[in-house]
């Protein structure tokens, strides 16, 4: 598998993404299809805190926003030579690294799902 196909399918948590909730959540909004859908809807009212769906649909958008527009004004992705010059900003960083950061959200919400600080969580 490669390492962006590793990176699009993390699971960070098992409780977390429960089975690809997020990432059925995410393409239910991309496709504008989020409001039809009732038994979505009831899955992440159930596995997410109203914060936590607003984050999630939040990020997703937020995506979707700069797709349209690197697509609209035919944005050149960026080369390995522009990362090298750049100091290699992304140097080491693996992607045990992104889900040990990512492992961190699952704590902070069960936390705010308990009515908790997310900083009890810690």
């Amino acid at each position: 598998m490669s390492a962006f196909a590793k990176i699009a399918d993390i699971r960070c948590n098992v409780h977390f993404l429960s089975g690809g909730a997020c990432v059925a959540w995410a393409e239910a909004v991309t496709r504008n299809t989020a409001k039809s859908d009732k038994a979505l809807w009831d899955t992440m009212k159930r596995l997410f805190s109203d914060a936590e769906i607003v984050e999630i649909t939040l990020a997703a958008a937020m995506f979707n926003m700069i797709n349209r527009l690197n697509d609209t004004f035919w944005t050149e992705l960026e080369t390995v030579e522009y990362n090298r010059r750049q100091g290699n900003a992304v140097k080491g960083v693996t992607i045990a690294d992104i889900e040990s950061f990512a492992n961190g959200f699952a704590p902070a919400g069960e936390a705010q799902r308990r009515g908790g600080s997310a900083l009890a969580a810690e």
